[in-house]
């Protein structure tokens, strides 16, 4: 497998670790165009599988944060979660499937984690 670690944050490293033990068929941020929108998702895996780290303040993990909050570039949560969940919509209808991690699970259940993984690619 080829990327460039220096791209990946911590967590999406520890997931790429996880990815090459089953699948060496994946990349690492490829843009898709789904209609006039356009994702970079963390990892497209045998070319019909998402997996995507959410990190909990980027992605405004609802364990921390209420709906009034707000987070990088004063965005408040509950935009982030709309356009969140836009995207995981618009991803598996057009016949993706698509896993979501959470930063707070990575590092403190990556064996639930790997199990996930594990599951949705064999």
């Amino acid at each position: 497998f080829i990327y460039n670690v220096y791209n990946m944050n911590s967590i999406e490293y520890e997931v790429a670790q996880i990815i090459s033990e089953i699948s060496d068929n994946w990349v690492y941020e490829k843009v898709i165009h789904i209609g006039d929108n356009s994702y970079v998702p963390d990892f497209i895996v045998n070319k019909n599988i998402i997996i995507e780290c959410f990190g909990d303040f980027w992605h405004a993990n609802p364990l921390y944060f209420k709906p009034s909050d707000t987070t990088h570039k004063s965005r408040c949560a509950v935009d982030i979660w709309k356009y969140d969940n836009k995207k995981i919509k618009n991803l598996k209808s057009a016949g993706y499937k698509v896993l979501v991690l959470w930063e707070t699970d990575i590092l403190n259940s990556i064996d639930n984690c790997k199990q996930l993984i594990n599951e949705m690619i064999l």
